[in-house]
């Protein structure tokens, strides 16, 4: 398993905390970011785990700064309930779009058996 230069070059412009470490038991590359944490007058750092890629290449990059714009754009470090609501309001969105997706289907499936069983046949 080999980490391209290039892939490590832009993973610090997208953000200097992460770093890759290779698990060679599942044959992926996860990517893991240094954090330090401050709760009243306690401060630790800990490394976590963002993401596990089966191959580093343009996709995992564009993923990557997507979920960074998407940390920026709801400022999760200070408030991490905004993204969740963000994310139950995309998801309530998606199933009343298969919900009305299915119905159209059904509908149309009715009119097909209406149709099929008004057709007059002459012998």
């Amino acid at each position: 398993m080999y980490i391209p230069r290039s892939f490590l070059h832009e993973l610090k412009i997208i953000d200097p905390e992460l770093f890759v470490v290779q698990d060679y038991e599942t044959g992926t590359y996860d990517i893991w970011k240094d954090c330090e944490f401050d709760v009243g007058n306690k401060h630790w750092k800990e490394e976590r785990m963002i993401d596990s890629f089966e191959r580093l290449n343009d996709d995992a990059l564009t993923k990557l700064r997507y979920r960074k714009w998407l940390g920026r754009k709801y400022n999760v470090v200070e408030d991490p309930k905004r993204y969740h609501a963000w994310i139950k309001e995309t998801n309530k969105v998606a199933i009343e779009k298969k919900h009305n997706l299915a119905l159209d289907m059904m509908t149309r499936g009715f009119m097909k058996i209406h149709e099929h069983g008004t057709k007059k046949t002459f012998i």
